[in-house]
């Protein structure tokens, strides 16, 4: 059973790409007459159309059951919490038989303000809100076939639980 880590960059090179919250000092692009600065997170590359849209999550309380698992062939994925919530990230890699490998699961505590992005045909949780509702912003393509997204449903959960050797908990 996997338990949470903080992420860091090299930590979640299995689930992804952790992505920058702001540009170093003079990074990105100004923009809007030069009132402000673009910064580009992450470039969602795929087919068919850009999609920018928001997710309103009830909170998960621990421990947190996965037995839905998905993933999305022809996109990367890219999520940003709006709230300041804690978000679950769970990947897996694919199996032999192309299903995700849930013994190689691995768990990431998303702290607030930590965008992070799946690559294109990774298995991964749907994501949760940790303990309270949250709003997350995701950015991806959509081909518009309807076979955007792969899902998977698992006969027995798998079971995330917190890290708690460094939150002061126990």
């Amino acid at each position: 059973m996997p338990t949470t880590r903080t992420i860091e960059a090299t930590a979640f090179e299995p689930g992804g790409t952790r992505l920058i919250r702001s540009a170093p000092p003079g990074g990105g692009r100004p923009v809007n007459e030069g009132r402000g600065r673009r910064v580009d997170l992450a470039t969602i590359e795929g087919d068919g159309r850009a999609i920018l849209a928001r997710y309103d999550l009830a909170g998960s309380d621990w421990p947190v059951a996965i037995a839905v698992w998905e993933r999305h062939p022809f996109s990367d994925q890219a999520f940003l919490a709006l709230d300041g919530e804690d978000a679950l990230a769970v990947v897996a890699p694919a199996g032999p038989d192309g299903r995700p490998a849930l013994a190689a699961a691995e768990a990431f505590r998303m702290r607030p303000g930590t965008p992070f992005l799946y690559p294109a045909g990774l298995w991964h949780a749907p994501l949760f809100a940790l303990e309270r509702p949250g709003r997350f912003l995701m950015a991806m393509r959509e081909t518009g076939r309807g076979d955007d997204t792969e899902e998977w449903r698992s006969d027995t959960p798998l079971t995330v639980v917190p890290d708690r050797s460094n939150d002061g908990t126990g």
